[in-house]
């Protein structure tokens, strides 16, 4: 059974939750929402949880250390590493970096996203989604915080990452010759693939160390590393009172759509 009265909600599905109430819309008039409620529900009564896993998440999981490295390298400050899950009456979630006495009277919590390519890389052109301002906001409740930052980081690809989208381009029309060996073309989209994926080559030999497989570079001369200070991309969030009232009115309402559906 069920406590839905005290049901808490992950920062990262806040901005599901949230959708519509912009618009005035209840939780009956946003499927995606609701889609959401039904997930949860789903997760809590059948004992799993969702797996999204992706090409963007394995990369984020798996460089998460670097790009918090690479972030305090950039603002030249050591900001503590939080590695505990909050909680309140609203909310539950587990930001990555803070600035202050302790975690509960922290000033500032800094999440980091880790891009998957350049390309995705936000810029000043882009402004903060609206699914990350919720997600920070919520942390910013949950510890008092005033400020909250989104940052962005470009940090080199895995060598296992890299090697899988050598093999999957291998097979690509034209990508061998006659004989079954490399072609140019195969050459050259290699090229293309590291030059896409390493922003920073010495930090990325060392990550060779550690790697049990094969990784042959098919760049010869490289010089396409992109200054550190380049590759962190923050946007900064003010607490917004009125904005965490509404997400706190939005979890109440939640969880009677809940209640009415699911008991």
């Amino acid at each position: 059974m069920v406590d839905f009265d005290n049901l808490l909600f992950r920062a990262s599905s806040m901005g599901d939750i949230m959708t519509g109430v912009e618009k005035g819309w209840s939780v009956d008039k946003s499927i995606t929402c609701q889609r959401k409620l039904v997930q949860i529900y789903r997760e809590l009564t059948w004992g799993r949880r969702a797996n999204k896993t992706n090409k963007y998440t394995e990369k984020g999981t798996k460089v998460e250390e670097n790009s918090i490295t690479t972030y305090c390298r950039v603002k030249k400050t050591m900001y503590k590493k939080n590695d505990v899950r909050l909680t309140n009456d609203f909310f539950t979630g587990e930001f990555d970096l803070y600035e202050g006495v302790e975690i509960l009277k922290a000033n500032k919590i800094i999440d980091i996203k880790s891009s998957y390519d350049w390309t995705t890389f936000p810029s000043i052109c882009d402004k903060l989604e609206p699914k990350y301002d919720y997600q920070i906001h919520t942390y910013m409740d949950l510890t008092g915080a005033s400020n909250g930052v989104i940052a962005h980081v470009l940090e080199n690809n895995t060598p296992e990452a890299i090697n899988k989208l050598k093999l999957f381009a291998k097979y690509e029309k034209g990508m061998l010759d006659s004989g079954g060996n490399e072609s140019d073309a195969y050459i050259a989209k290699c090229v293309e693939i590291e030059k896409n994926h390493i922003y920073d080559i010495e930090l990325f030999k060392k990550s060779l160390e550690t790697f049990d497989e094969l990784f042959e570079f098919h760049t010869s001369d490289w010089h396409y590393d992109i200054p550190i200070h380049q590759r962190v991309h923050e946007i900064e969030v003010v607490r917004d009172e009125a904005k965490i009232e509404k997400m706190k009115n939005r979890v109440i309402e939640c969880r009677e759509w809940m209640k009415k559906n699911f008991n």
